[in-house]
């Protein structure tokens, strides 16, 4: 099964949530031999026609500028301290002295639950929201 471009944009984004400073494509995508030929082929980046996917596309014009640019550089610099996943809105705990609350504005089920990822550097701290 290929993952949808959704799940691989919730994969990469936990990935960096929890600190990851690398990324990689084959935990979602890996060659095969399809219809019982003997053409291996590698499914969710590019087809059996050896045409690029919209998984391909979103590496190339989301994930890869995204962290070639100034978001990407921060991640570089910061390290990772603590996470807070699974947390069901509204929050109204103190996580530290800059995050009081996080609050839903959201209309399904599906917006009710982040994971929140805190980070530091010498002279500023940074947290991620991810919603589930």
């Amino acid at each position: 099964m290929v993952p949808s471009g959704t799940q691989i944009n919730y994969h990469v984004n936990l990935g960096l949530l929890y600190g990851a400073k690398e990324l990689r494509c084959d935990p979602f995508f890996s060659s095969f031999r399809c219809n019982d030929s003997r053409k291996p082929s590698t499914t969710g980046l590019i087809n059996n026609n050896e045409d690029t996917t919209t998984n391909y596309n979103l590496f190339r014009y989301t994930i890869i500028p995204r962290l070639n640019g100034s978001y990407g550089k921060t991640l570089k610099r910061i390290h990772q301290t603590t996470q807070a996943p699974g947390q069901l809105l509204p929050i109204q705990a103190v996580y530290n002295q800059y995050l009081k609350y996080v609050l839903n504005d959201g209309d399904s089920p599906s917006d009710d639950y982040v994971d929140i990822g805190f980070f530091e550097r010498s002279d500023e701290d940074y947290f991620m929201i991810l919603p589930r």
